[in-house]
């Protein structure tokens, strides 16, 4: 009687451990699977209120902040690839709460000071200072550890990391001895970031050079070509920044490109910005701000 009563307990106690190791498995599996869903949709806030072909712009911007997504901008020089990273990231603060920015440079911390100063507008200074972060990669081994490691770490034991802003991205892949191992070290870049946006669910932006623009018939231009345009054609999210002087007044457009064949500008997602002491602003704005370049 007294053995098969412990049985009888034995037999329980194995039931009870199998049933909360299934629990708790399946609480696991929820959790992995959760880390891999991507943040929702939202429009960045930016152009709100303005035309459709606008809002179209502002929600593809207000994509890039979403987990694992990987965006990127490019244009000629002066076109505002750094100013517009800078009020996204600036804009990620402020829909995150404590969530933090980093910011990987590779010609000096321009970047996240625009970042600071755009936050600033519309969040308490203090706050923004401490949840703007920058560090600097002067070569490949460098920006391939901060993937591996520093950003992961400021994640999980810092705070939510909003954004990751590299600027700039083409200064990174253009290093190597020969075109083999310049060819290697994108192929190294890439796939560092891939795999660090995915496992940590964190959205890169990735600010991009044009390394050449083509002219037709006559010298006029033809299409604007970024550099390592093949291999940017995969990310989630491009943007095709473009300037031009109007008389007295410089025109800036913001382009949505998905593919290197949009990048004449004829995209119907498209809106005319302007470049404020409050970062990027649509182009019919009633800010008063001092136009810079």
């Amino acid at each position: 009687m007294e053995e098969t009563k412990k049985r009888r307990i034995e037999v329980n106690r194995l039931a009870a451990v199998a049933k909360l190791e299934q629990r708790q498995g399946l609480k696991k599996r929820h959790c992995e699977e959760a880390v891999l869903v991507p943040a929702r949709k939202r429009a960045l806030g930016l152009f709100y209120g303005a035309t459709m072909t606008e809002e179209a712009v502002d929600w593809s911007l207000g994509s890039c902040l979403n987990g694992g997504a990987i965006s990127e901008v490019h244009g000629e020089a002066g076109t505002g690839k750094s100013i517009l990273a800078a009020t996204v990231a600036a804009y990620g603060l402020r829909a995150s709460r404590r969530g933090v920015v980093l910011f990987v440079e590779t010609k000096g911390p321009h970047t996240h000071l625009k970042c600071v100063s755009v936050a600033s507008s519309f969040l308490p200074a203090h706050d923004v200072k401490a949840r703007v972060m920058s560090t600097s990669a002067l070569d490949v081994e460098r920006f391939l550890a901060i993937c591996a490691r520093d950003v992961p770490h400021v994640n999980a034991k810092t705070a939510k990391v909003a954004l990751v802003v590299v600027d700039s991205i083409a200064d990174l892949m253009r290093q190597g001895n020969d075109k083999q191992e310049r060819q290697d070290n994108r192929r190294r870049i890439l796939k560092a970031i891939k795999a660090c946006s995915k496992n940590n669910n964190i959205p890169f932006f990735l600010v991009n050079q044009v390394v050449s623009t083509s002219f037709g018939e006559g010298g006029k231009r033809g299409r604007v070509v970024a550099a390592n345009d093949d291999l940017m054609t995969e990310f989630t999210t491009r943007f095709l920044l473009t300037r031009r002087h109007d008389n007295d007044t410089i025109l800036r457009r913001i382009v949505v490109t998905t593919a290197p064949d949009d990048e004449n500008g004829d995209s119907s997602a498209c809106a005319n910005f302007e470049i404020t002491n409050a970062g990027v602003r649509p182009l019919t704005s009633s800010y008063d701000g001092t136009e810079t370049t």
